[in-house]
């Protein structure tokens, strides 16, 4: 659909993870984290402008950060 009103932009997001593992210890700890910038854009949307005047969208997800453990037995 080329509708003005449901054209979602391309994008780009930074994402990443570093991981600590040891040569000896069967584990591993990592940190992640997923749109780094905290860039908001829309990954969808639901084109109503013709009956109610307005568009919906699907927001991206927010920053996130973990902490990974994995333990090998």
């Amino acid at each position: 659909n080329n509708d003005i009103h449901s054209y979602v932009a391309g994008h780009q997001a930074l994402n990443g993870r570093l991981t600590y593992k040891p040569a000896t210890g069967g584990w591993e700890l990592s940190l992640l984290g997923t749109n780094l910038t905290n860039k908001l854009w829309y990954t969808s949307t639901f084109d109503l402008y013709a009956t109610q005047g307005q568009v919906y969208g699907l927001p991206s997800a927010p920053r996130s950060i973990e902490i990974q453990f994995k333990k090998n037995f």
